[in-house]
């Protein structure tokens, strides 16, 4: 995880906060895609009542895509946490050797 100070503790103006009930994650054909599971686990976080946690957000949800996705998470403490998705993988396939190698838009 890293962690960085910040000024503000308000949501970053270009991220949709995610919803308070978990949103579903797996689709018709079985799959999920990656900006589904960053609002799921953002979801879960948000809603966990962690007196740690102010928000928690989905950093794909943006406007501009990021080059690494996963959650964000802004801290009572005033500072932010970064959790990347560095691998994604299909039931019973290989993830790949090095992180951020082959992630997936839906696995």
């Amino acid at each position: 995880m890293t962690t960085a100070s910040a000024g503000a503790v308000s949501m970053p103006s270009d991220i949709q906060a995610p919803p308070r009930s978990l949103p579903k994650v797996v689709r018709r054909d079985r799959t999920i895609s990656l900006l589904d599971a960053e609002l799921y686990l953002a979801a879960v976080l948000d809603s966990a009542d962690e007196p740690h946690i102010r928000s928690a957000y989905a950093y794909s949800n943006r406007p501009v895509r990021p080059r690494n996705p996963g959650i964000g998470l802004l801290l009572a403490n005033g500072a932010r946490a970064y959790l990347p998705v560095v691998h994604t993988a299909r039931a019973g396939q290989d993830p790949g050797r090095r992180p951020f190698e082959q992630l997936q838009e839906l696995f």
